[in-house]
Protein backbone atom coordinates (compact mmCIF):
# COMPACT_ATOMS: atom_id res chain seq x y z
CA UNK A 1 0.00 0.00 0.00
CA UNK A 2 1.11 3.49 -1.10
CA UNK A 3 1.66 5.90 2.26
CA UNK A 4 -0.30 9.28 1.56
CA UNK A 5 1.11 11.73 0.44
CA UNK A 6 -0.59 15.14 2.43
CA UNK A 7 1.03 16.97 -0.60
CA UNK A 8 -0.67 15.47 -3.04
CA UNK A 9 -3.95 17.62 -2.67
CA UNK A 10 -1.29 20.63 -3.31
CA UNK A 11 -0.02 19.21 -6.18
CA UNK A 12 -3.94 18.36 -7.31
CA UNK A 13 -4.98 21.98 -7.05
CA UNK A 14 -6.30 23.49 -10.49
CA UNK A 15 -4.27 26.42 -11.50
CA UNK A 16 -6.35 27.40 -13.80
CA UNK A 17 -9.54 27.66 -11.65
CA UNK A 18 -10.50 31.43 -10.75
CA UNK A 19 -11.14 29.33 -6.91
CA UNK A 20 -7.33 28.41 -6.98
CA UNK A 21 -6.29 31.02 -4.80
CA UNK A 22 -9.22 30.53 -2.23
CA UNK A 23 -8.80 26.61 -2.76
CA UNK A 24 -4.42 26.92 -1.65
CA UNK A 25 -5.23 28.96 1.20
CA UNK A 26 -7.69 27.23 2.93
CA UNK A 27 -4.88 24.06 2.25
CA UNK A 28 -2.18 26.42 3.79
CA UNK A 29 -4.46 27.03 6.97
CA UNK A 30 -5.65 23.60 7.10
CA UNK A 31 -4.52 20.81 9.61
CA UNK A 32 -2.96 18.60 7.14
CA UNK A 33 -0.74 21.01 6.12
CA UNK A 34 0.30 22.46 9.73
CA UNK A 35 1.10 18.85 10.02
CA UNK A 36 3.20 18.22 7.71
CA UNK A 37 5.12 21.26 6.77
CA UNK A 38 6.97 20.79 10.29
CA UNK A 39 8.70 17.93 8.84
CA UNK A 40 9.39 17.98 5.29
CA UNK A 41 12.71 17.74 4.48
CA UNK A 42 15.15 17.81 1.02
CA UNK A 43 12.85 17.47 -2.12
CA UNK A 44 9.76 18.14 -0.78
CA UNK A 45 10.65 21.14 1.19
CA UNK A 46 11.95 22.45 -1.93
CA UNK A 47 9.14 21.72 -3.85
CA UNK A 48 6.55 22.91 -1.34
CA UNK A 49 8.76 26.70 -1.38
CA UNK A 50 9.30 26.69 -5.10
CA UNK A 51 5.53 25.77 -6.19
CA UNK A 52 4.36 28.67 -2.77
CA UNK A 53 7.20 31.24 -4.84
CA UNK A 54 5.20 30.23 -8.80
CA UNK A 55 1.84 30.78 -7.27
CA UNK A 56 1.72 33.49 -5.21
CA UNK A 57 0.27 36.69 -6.12
CA UNK A 58 2.32 40.00 -6.12
CA UNK A 59 0.49 42.96 -5.57
CA UNK A 60 2.35 46.54 -6.53
CA UNK A 61 0.84 49.79 -4.80
CA UNK A 62 0.66 52.54 -7.21
CA UNK A 63 0.59 55.45 -4.68
CA UNK A 64 3.47 55.91 -1.96
CA UNK A 65 0.42 56.46 0.92
CA UNK A 66 -0.56 52.80 0.36
CA UNK A 67 3.22 51.89 0.90
CA UNK A 68 3.75 53.30 4.39
CA UNK A 69 5.67 50.97 6.11
CA UNK A 70 5.37 47.97 4.00
CA UNK A 71 7.71 48.43 1.22
CA UNK A 72 6.29 48.77 -2.41
CA UNK A 73 5.79 45.43 -2.91
CA UNK A 74 3.94 42.87 -1.31
CA UNK A 75 2.86 38.85 -1.31
CA UNK A 76 -0.36 36.73 -0.48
Amino acid sequence: MIPHNPLQRLRDLDRTSPQFHKQLIDFLRGSEYRDVIQSLQNEDLAWVVEYLDSVSLQTVFPHPALRSGVGSRQYL
